[in-house]
């Protein structure tokens, strides 16, 4: 019986590969012949050794990260899109959106023209508010004009009857001065109390144009008022300056009367 054989003795014949046992396949020295036709290098397989169709998708590991650079892209995006490399919108998936890239695209458009709406509206509501601020500072300005007038006519109501007290005071020095003279006293008392009489109807008229230009005066700062808390806030000292101006010309038209009354007293003794 053969117990041990040389490789190299072995011409001819056929081998059955199930009966054969090899051990130690890791050795950097293993070297195979060919398969198919192709040498089997130490450590490698060609591509020519490997048959046309054994890779498939299980060949292929999962985490295998084959770079674009060996992919043929075109093929792939053409294999999608039925023979053509261009990605029409409603081919194109969008998971975030539930649907296509038309419509997603479709959808964006609709926001941006109801935003569009949206701009031009505050811009006209804008516009509008603008107008009613500047035609509540033109009517502030008016009323400021009115409330100068008042106090012009106020000072000149106080320089004619500063300039009647100094009268009165010539005619209260006449009569100490001519005692004998009581016709000519008379005379210029009838004088004086006509033009006190005057003087009272010229107060009276002002006190009525001052408490009618009040009365108008009181109704527009009501109206500006309602205008300004519409549009700010900040315009609300306007009406309470006007307020304030009004109750000191009514308390200096009070004085004036006080004033005027006991003037008139004092001439009557």
């Amino acid at each position: 019986m053969i117990s041990s054989v040389s490789a190299s003795k072995i011409t001819a014949g056929t081998i059955d590969a199930a009966k054969i046992n090899v051990v130690n396949l890791n050795a950097d020295n293993l070297t195979v012949g060919k398969i198919n036709g192709q040498l089997l290098k130490d450590g490698s397989i060609s591509g020519l050794a490997i048959e046309n169709g054994a890779i498939d998708n299980s060949k292929v590991s999962s985490n295998a990260n084959i770079e674009a650079s060996k992919i043929n892209i075109s093929s792939v995006v053409t294999a999608i899109n039925d023979g053509s490399t261009l990605l029409t919108a409603n081919k194109v998936s969008i998971d975030s959106e539930k649907g296509t890239l038309d419509i997603a695209f479709n959808n964006l458009n609709t926001s941006l023209e109801d935003n569009k709406k949206i701009t031009e509206s505050n811009s006209t509501a804008i516009n509008v508010v603008q107008g009613k601020l500047s035609a509540s500072i033109e009517n502030s300005k008016i009323l400021e004009g009115k409330q100068k007038t008042l106090e012009d006519n106020y000072n000149r109501t106080v320089v004619t009857v500063d300039s009647l007290k100094n009268t009165v005071g010539q005619q209260k020095t006449l009569i100490d001065s001519a005692t004998g003279k009581i016709t000519s006293v008379e005379v210029k008392a009838n004088t004086l109390e006509k033009n006190l009489s005057g003087l009272t109807q010229t107060v009276t008229d002002t006190k009525k144009v001052i408490e009618n230009n009040k009365t108008v005066l009181e109704s527009k700062n009501a109206e500006l008022k309602a205008n300004i808390d519409s549009v700010s806030s900040s315009l609300s000292s306007v009406s309470s300056t006007v307020d304030k101006n009004n109750k000191t010309l009514v308390a200096k038209t009070n004085t004036l009367e006080q004033n005027l009354s006991g003037l008139s007293q004092t001439v009557a003794n």
